[in-house]
């Protein structure tokens, strides 16, 4: 009766802990929709002025603006385009990309994106009355609700239960196992899940062959002896006891906590990634993140700051790098040219497109200011923010009115030029532009004594000299130049009669330069790092980028991507396309695509291109390349959905952009992104670990009570005691293997593909290790613990069930399961200190259980020196 009891207690626990795992799942991705379902604001027309509104506030009837990169807030139809392009494969029946016009095809879906073009919109259904909508609503699936069991289950449905389950599991392996094509690694069955499937098919298969047999074997004996031999009481208590055995054999078989662990370490580490900048948008895509092996990484922004920044600047014929300007150095540099600073001052603020600010971050004040508007602009004024130069007096210093021309940069012309006075009859040219071109518009230069010296020809030379190695170091050079005007020289008056100063060739000529800039955008300072970090965890990184070849090896070649001793390949757009275009059954493609880490002046069709092909390349069948791209502009979204994971940026990615990709990194930086793969990583690692751990659990107690049963006819531990093992199995151990934190160490090996098995040869060389050690100190305390310890034989009085030599064997097998535990949660060859919740609670609970002699775990209480001995086993384990 009691051990009836207690295994329904066991598995009642199981189910209990089951069900609160995916409840505080449902409860941490609860969380992720609701920041995912934020209200943004769109612009409404009212009384001819646009006004921001509330998406969930919007109307039928409202006159919405749509325009690039925006999504699509509510259904409507088209009253006004400008070379619309919609995306519409985020809603069902639809083809991805139409061209929408107001008189053919006028109809706008809820959560389209507008890849290209503007327009206006007429609101006809909001809210959950939308075609995405309704699809959701007929789609979505309930989460798993935490509830209290009602009804008392009896036994047999519970034994039942478990042989459907068992029976599922295998069916799933089956079938599993003859999908071995691409559509593994698809929506619905990712590469864990399907690690997950083998393992649950071998080890229910196991168990279930094992308790049949015995079953089996216990009828066939229970009817020859019933028939040849006088039948006692006694007997017929021992062979049911064997039968209820064989029940129990199954029910421990079965790997719960393959699911358990599944669901626990997921849950955690979703709500670990949203701490660390990372918000998971498709569960089911990000599971392979544990298996990338290329990632396809934007330069700008993401490898680098997107911040522009002056890296070297030529005055007064000095050459300075800025590095010295950021220490006191910078005052002796520039103190010897009073003049010439204040020019700087001048060129810098005043010639200027007023919209270029630096703002204070609002999240730190040691963060650098963000840069509003040009980028070029925005690092010279960080460059005067160095020198401890106000911009922001400069611009108050000269009002509006003493502007008196501005020629600003436009298409085809490489300079800008503002005019003003800041004095009478005076006025100042300041030009700045492309060093190269702006070169030779200039006559003079302003010496190192504050004095105007002609440029000669040497002087030239060297200039340009300058210019060009900026060049070869990838930098964008900007020179700054101006001209003095005085309307008391005759000749400048009769040039500039009546204030014309409209002739903008004339008054960009005989210029004196001032200063020539090399500016970049720096790589950020943990890029390199986690590169380096990929490349060791066997993923390749590549870049793709709008830059030109010259500023994308420069950034390869700093972070590590691009190596002169390393087989590695840089292509333009051009030569890519040239290539893939001749290529026949992707065989010309695959001898490219392995080495090519750097393709510049990419379009987004060439980044789509790169994407597919890797994907679908044959190059090696049985490891498939998984695939994580990283985008944020609009046309991103086709590279974003048709890779394994889409990686979007949450500080400067567009809707479209984020709507298209599988996970969203809130700080844009290339560091994050690595990191997420870090976490997966875990998860896949925990998983590994955890089920060595519990097959070596498994594989011990089956064995043991096997041949025991069937050698002699003696089962030295008892159902109950089997039920606490599969206890310790299930939650403890997948809370202790499910909660750990990623480390770097995870990068030391390359990627799992997906044909391997996710127990792998090291774990079966562990699993074997550890199962013999247990196996023999088990069968050594049975056969010869007695006579050591100088105790009775527990074989002599087999219906001796509370004996103190069984409480040793299953008190030592608890001691090494705890032991093995610890052993199993390290990663890579490091371990990982635990933080000690579930085994503090087993141990107590073993503890009290024995102390106490629980009755229906048969225990009885242990001497101080037989504890020593059970625990000493225990420490074995460590030993390997």
């Amino acid at each position: 009766f009691f051990e009836c009891v207690g295994a329904l207690c066991s598995i009642f626990v199981l189910v209990l802990f089951t069900t609160f795992c995916k409840w505080l799942k449902d409860v941490i991705f609860s969380d992720i929709r609701a920041n995912l379902q934020n209200d943004p604001f769109v612009p409404v027309l009212a009384n001819g002025i646009l006004v921001d509104v509330p998406a969930s506030e919007l109307v039928v009837g409202d006159i919405v603006n749509i325009v690039h990169g925006e999504t699509v807030p509510a259904d409507g139809v088209l009253i006004e385009s400008v070379n619309m392009l919609v995306d519409e494969s985020f809603v069902p029946d639809e083809s991805n990309l139409k061209i929408k016009d107001e008189t053919d095809d006028n109809i706008m879906l809820s959560g389209t994106g507008i890849l290209n073009g503007k327009g206006k919109m007429v609101v006809t259904v909001v809210g959950q009355h939308t075609k995405i909508a309704e699809y959701k609503r007929d789609n979505s699936q309930d989460f798993v609700r935490f509830c209290m069991p009602t009804q008392t289950l009896s036994s047999f449905f519970i034994i039942l239960t478990y042989f459907y389950r068992m029976t599922i599991n295998i069916c799933n392996g089956i079938h599993a196992a003859h999908k071995q094509t691409r559509s593994a690694i698809d929506a619905e069955q990712t590469i864990i899940r399907n690690q997950l499937i083998k393992f649950n098919t071998a080890i229910s298969g196991l168990g279930l062959v094992l308790a049949t047999t015995l079953i089996c074997s216990i009828k066939f004996t229970y009817s020859y002896l019933k028939d040849q031999l006088k039948w006692s009481r006694e007997m017929n208590e021992v062979y049911i006891g064997f039968l209820l055995f064989g029940l129990t054999m199954i029910v421990v078989s079965i790997p719960e906590g393959a699911a358990m662990i599944s669901i626990l370490s997921s849950a955690f580490t979703v709500e670990r990634m949203m701490k660390d900048q990372i918000l998971l948008r498709n569960m089911t895509a990000c599971e392979n993140l544990a298996n990338v092996t290329t990632i396809i990484t934007e330069k700008t922004g993401i490898l680098s700051t997107d911040r522009m920044t002056v890296v070297e600047c030529f005055i007064g014929g000095k050459m300075t790098m800025m590095m010295m300007m950021m220490t006191h150095s910078h005052k002796y540099a520039f103190n010897t040219f009073q003049t010439q600073m204040e020019l700087l001052e001048d060129s810098i603020s005043i010639n200027c497109n007023y919209a270029s600010e630096l703002m204070t971050s609002k999240r730190h004040e040691s963060e650098p200011p963000i840069q509003i508007g040009n980028k070029i602009e925005c690092a010279l004024l960080s460059f005067l923010g160095t020198l401890k130069i106000n911009y922001q007096v400069i611009r108050t210093r000269v009002p509006v009115e003493n502007i008196i021309k501005v020629f600003p940069f436009k298409p085809g012309k490489n300079t800008m030029t503002t005019i003003y006075s800041p004095y009478t009859e005076r006025f100042l040219v300041l030009t700045k532009g492309a060093a190269i071109k702006l070169l030779p518009k200039c006559r003079y230069k302003i010496n190192s004594v504050d004095a105007v010296v002609e440029l000669d020809e040497e002087e030239r030379n060297h200039i340009e000299k300058i210019i060009h190695g900026m060049h070869n170091y990838a930098l964008k050079t900007l020179m700054l130049a101006f001209r003095d005007i005085s309307l008391k020289d005759e000749e400048v008056r009769d040039m500039f009669d009546d204030h014309d100063f409209n002739d903008e060739e004339t008054i960009e000529s005989n210029l004196i330069l001032l200063a020539v800039f090399g500016i970049e955008d720096p790589l950020r300072p943990d890029s390199a790092e986690y590169v380096s970090l990929c490349q060791r965890a066997g993923i390749k990184v590549r870049i793709t980028t709008t830059d030109k070849m010259k500023s994308a090896q420069s950034m390869a070649y700093k972070c590590g991507i691009l190596k002169s001793k390393e087989q590695t390949m840089a292509l333009t757009s051009t030569q890519f396309n040239k290539l893939i275009r001749r290529a026949r059954d992707n065989i010309l493609f695959d001898s490219i695509w392995p080495q090519l880490v750097v393709l510049s002046n990419c379009t987004p069709q060439d980044k789509f291109n790169l994407v597919s092909g890797i994907m679908k390349s044959d190059m090696n069948a049985k490891e498939k390349q998984v695939v994580l791209v990283t985008g944020s502009g609009t046309n991103d979204g086709t590279s974003l959905v048709e890779a394994d994971i889409g990686v979007a940026m949450g500080l400067t990615g567009t809707d479209v952009a984020i709507r298209a990709s599988d996970l969203t990194v809130l700080d844009d930086s290339f560091s994050t992104v690595v990191r997420s793969v870090m976490w997966w990583r875990n998860v896949y690692k925990g998983v590994s670990n955890f089920l060595q751990f519990q097959l070596t659990v498994n594989l011990v107690v089956m064995s043991f009570c096997f041949i025991c049963a069937c050698l002699i006819k003696y089962v030295p531990l008892k159902p109950m005691q089997m039920m606490f093992i599969n206890l310790i199995i299930d939650p403890f151990a997948s809370f202790a293997f499910g909660t750990q934190y990623p480390t770097k160490h995870l990068c030391k090996k390359p990627p799992s593909a997906y044909s391997d098995f996710i127990v792998t040869k090291e774990a079966m060389r562990n699993i074997g290790g550890h199962a013999a050690y247990q196996l023999i100190v088990l069968f050594s305390l049975l056969y010869a613990g007695h006579t050591a310890l100088e105790i009775d034989n527990a074989m002599s009085y087999p219906r001796e069930v509370d004996s103190r030599q069984n409480t040793i064997i299953y008190n030592s097998l608890i001691m090494m399961t705890l032991f093995n535990q610890i052993n199993c949660r390290k990663i890579s060859d490091d371990c990982n200190m635990f933080r000690g919740v579930s085994i503090v609670i087993t141990t107590t609970t073993q503890v009290l259980l024995i102390e106490f002699e629980v009755e229906i775990f048969h225990v009885v209480k242990l001497t101080v020196d037989e504890w020593l001995w059970c625990v000493s086993f225990g420490v074995g384990e460590l030993l390997w």
